[in-house]
């Protein structure tokens, strides 16, 4: 591991595996209140004796205690170098069946994962997998789509909206999925000329040629408010888009042969109301500046508003 302070790679040697469960600020707690079982003694030794080598930085000028911060990397180094388990972001890490013990005499096991085929994901780069499988929470946004008209999914997807009534589309895909909102009648014109730029990813436009062309699923549904959403959109392995709106509702979605296009239950309906942007059909909305703005739906009692949204 690399110090705090940059003091440089440090290799620590013992003589039998170690398994850490517990965290500095747990260790001492144990400690003080003596709470060790007969005969574990000597189990505990090692990772006391480890973590006070750990508990202070091994400069002596600059000797102070560590931040819980710190302390956690390091145990995390630990875990590392006697094949603690690992964490990441990208599929097919686990190669075989783990066990991770919870010390009360059961135990949890983590298994490979299963190939599924009608996912995006197994068709991905790299750099694709990467942007497309989130890192950290999914941040909604919900456009007000007009009829006629659809949203990109990078170079991906496409949703057009094929009834005339107006609909929100709330859209759940990693946050490193650019969307845009355009006709859809250029849609597939605008998708070759901009994927790799304003579509992304792919992030190269030759990927489309392997990518294929899209192929259509029609789907429809009914909606009773502007508060809940009627049903919920999913293409496998890319995210979701949840419909709100009132009246008959028809979406074309156009997804990769063999990627998986399906309807269900929404599972968070009310999301419309939370992280809304507008589309007013301007050249400039790049799918990069689709969370800068946070509206607020107005007052349907002092005119229009989410209520009454125009035809």
């Amino acid at each position: 591991y690399m110090g705090p302070s940059g003091e440089g790679w440090k290799r620590f040697t013992l003589d039998e595996p170690l398994d850490i469960d517990l965290d500095a600020d747990e260790m001492e707690e144990s400690e003080e209140s003596g709470d060790v079982a007969d005969g574990d003694e000597g189990e505990q030794e090692a990772p006391r004796k480890l973590m006070k080598e750990f508990e202070y930085n091994e400069a002596p000028s600059t000797k102070r205690r560590l931040t819980k911060d710190e302390r956690e990397r390091k145990l995390q180094a630990l875990r590392g170098m006697h094949g603690g388990v690992t964490a990441s972001h990208l599929p097919g890490t686990t190669l075989g069946l783990t066990e991770l013990s919870l010390d009360n005499g059961h135990s949890l096991f983590d298994t490979p994962g299963l190939i599924v085929d009608a996912q995006i994901t197994n068709r991905l780069l790299m750099d694709e997998l990467a942007a497309v499988l989130p890192q950290k929470r999914v941040e909604h946004v919900t456009y007000r789509v007009p009829g006629g008209s659809c949203v990109h999914l990078g170079g991906f997807a496409r949703i057009e909206l094929v009834s005339d009534r107006p609909f929100f589309f709330t859209i759940f895909v990693g946050n490193q999925v650019s969307m845009h909102v355009g006709k859809s009648a250029t849609a597939e014109e605008f998708r070759q000329k901009h994927t790799g730029k304003m579509l992304t990813p792919p992030f190269n436009s030759s990927r489309l040629d392997e990518i294929g062309p899209l192929f259509e699923t029609e789907i429809n549904s009914y909606g009773l408010s502007w508060d809940r959403a009627c049903t919920d959109v999913v293409l496998a392995g890319l995210g979701w888009v949840a419909l709100t709106g009132l009246g008959d509702v028809t979406v074309r979605v156009l997804a990769p042969e063999g990627v998986g296009v399906m309807q269900r239950e929404p599972l968070m309906p009310f999301e419309a109301r939370t992280s809304t942007e507008s589309y007013k059909g301007s050249g400039d909305k790049r799918g990069t500046s689709r969370r800068t703005k946070s509206l607020q739906f107005a007052n349907p009692r002092r005119g229009r508003g989410y209520g009454s949204p125009s035809r």
